[in-house]
């Protein structure tokens, strides 16, 4: 009888200890995930900033453009009333858009940017101009920076939401819920 008692007692005490060790691993997996995953968020979270500063320093160069074309032709205020109204719509309202609708307007502004370019490259005295040259290698070097930065955020946003998926599928969920990001 004791021998029998012994052995059911080491198996049960297995059982508990089988059951403890899928806590402990289940538990140190969902540290990992979750601290995954904000490191993540933090990293996207940065990169947001950064985009909408460089699109920022980019649309201010606008100002400079309009300031040097402006002697040189009287069309310029008309030229410039579109891009000038986007300005003011990013200024004001950046702070309450998501990235996705910044962008969106940043793209009505690059298009509006691309044609007032072309405009200046029509005025002969402007285009020797060390000064709008200066401004146009800095637009053209922030929207390089710029795409680089686009295609950085949409790649750590799919990882991002690889592991939110991938954390959804466990029971995690259910205690720390974070939200999906949305890519531009």
């Amino acid at each position: 009888m004791d021998i029998e008692n012994i052995i059911s007692s080491s198996i049960s005490s297995g059982i508990i200890y089988f059951y403890i060790a899928i806590l402990v691993v289940f538990i140190i997996s969902a540290i990992i995930v979750l601290v995954n995953l904000n490191s993540k968020k933090i990293e996207l979270e940065n990169i947001e900033r950064e985009l909408r500063k460089m699109f920022m320093k980019r649309t201010n160069l606008i100002l400079a453009l309009h300031a040097l074309a402006k002697p040189h032709s009287s069309k310029t205020d008309m030229i410039f009333k579109s891009i000038m109204d986007y300005r003011k719509i990013e200024i004001f309202s950046s702070k309450s858009m998501n990235l996705a609708e910044f962008v969106k307007l940043e793209s009505k502004i690059h298009y509006e940017l691309s044609f007032i370019i072309q405009y200046i490259n029509s005025i002969d005295v402007l285009t020797n101009n060390w000064n709008m040259l200066y401004i146009k290698d800095n637009i053209l070097l922030i929207s390089e920076e710029l795409w680089k930065k686009i295609n950085s955020h949409r790649e750590k946003t799919k990882k991002y939401n690889k592991v939110l998926f991938m954390k959804n599928l466990t029971l995690i969920w259910i205690f720390f819920p974070f939200k999906r990001w949305i890519e531009i």
